[in-house]
């Protein structure tokens, strides 16, 4: 259900409900990645972090925490420590829609480096995988170069 309040933006609702699951059950993997994405949704990002900190104590290859945590990095504005997220978590065996996403948050970083060669071949490695805002992104890629130049 915190899923479904956060995309009704009751954030307040799903945040009360993981925290009450886990106080009775503190170390419910699922729970706290669910917690993880009710802060990040309210920019709560350190206490994501801290929920994030908590999956991995109980669970050191958890695929998902790891992508979360590059999702928090990058917001954060951590690009190194988003980036070693992001390879941790290509690390594993993923579904190629998995890897998909995570090779376009690696363009992502890319980007915000201004790193347009890099965040290119990442945006085509997961545009081949079938992503399409990757896609998206390649096609507005040059005219955010034209634009960094300008500046």
């Amino acid at each position: 259900m915190a899923f479904t309040w956060i995309e009704e933006r009751d954030t307040p609702r799903a945040l009360e409900a993981c925290q009450k699951n886990h106080r009775r059950y503190p170390d419910n993997v699922i729970n706290n990645l669910v917690a993880s994405r009710v802060h990040l949704s309210r920019r709560e990002l350190t206490q994501s972090l801290k929920m994030l900190d908590e999956v991995l104590e109980d669970a050191p290859d958890n695929e998902r925490a790891h992508y979360y945590y590059a999702t928090v990095y990058l917001r954060m504005g951590r690009l190194d420590d988003a980036e070693r997220a992001l390879d941790k978590y290509l690390s594993f065996n993923l579904a190629p829609d998995q890897r998909a996403q995570a090779l376009y948050r690696k363009g992502d970083v890319a980007l915000r480096r201004e790193h347009f060669s890099a965040a290119r071949g990442h945006y085509e490695q997961s545009a081949s995988l079938g992503y399409k805002p990757a896609a998206e992104k390649l096609n507005r890629l040059a005219s955010l170069e034209q634009a960094a130049a300008t500046r």
